[in-house]
């Protein structure tokens, strides 16, 4: 089980909500990093549809990870349910304006005994102290890393 030390992000601005979100469920834990392209109204969040995005996921992957056995599965089902949700609240001119849609950057982890499983898209950054103090930074691979 992971045990969360510190969470490390730019609070953002009273008229622009921090769009990045981390979280942990049993043996599971990710870094979620959502944008939005500048000036596109939002549909889905008062402020931000990638503060949306951010929420959505990281409620969904709290809700999903302690049943899933395989990250990309399980990203791949959000991702989905994402996908659904926005199309049916944004106005039908969005559904195929990808531009218009919120987006994001992703590390996804799972504990499994003394291995990581590391799924990661994008730019975010994940640190994992290790059992001997030591920290491994997680970014930008794809790979299965020893704890």
């Amino acid at each position: 089980m992971f045990t969360v030390l510190d969470r490390i992000s730019w609070p953002g601005r009273p008229d622009k909500p921090n769009e990045d979100i981390c979280g942990v469920s049993g043996d599971w834990a990710w870094v979620i990093d959502t944008s939005i392209f500048p000036g596109t109204t939002p549909v889905m969040h008062e402020k931000s549809d990638a503060t949306w995005l951010a929420r959505f996921a990281d409620e969904r992957l709290s809700n999903l990870a302690p049943q899933a056995e395989d990250g990309a599965t399980l990203l791949r089902h959000v991702m989905e349910e994402a996908r659904t949700a926005y199309r049916a609240v944004a106005p039908a001119e969005r559904h195929d304006d990808f531009v218009a849609w919120p987006l994001g950057a992703m590390t996804l982890v799972r504990r499994r005994g003394s291995a990581l499983d590391v799924w990661t898209f994008g730019d975010t950054t994940a640190y994992v102290r290790q059992p001997d103090g030591a920290v491994a930074t997680l970014k930008r691979f794809w790979s299965q890393c020893r704890a």
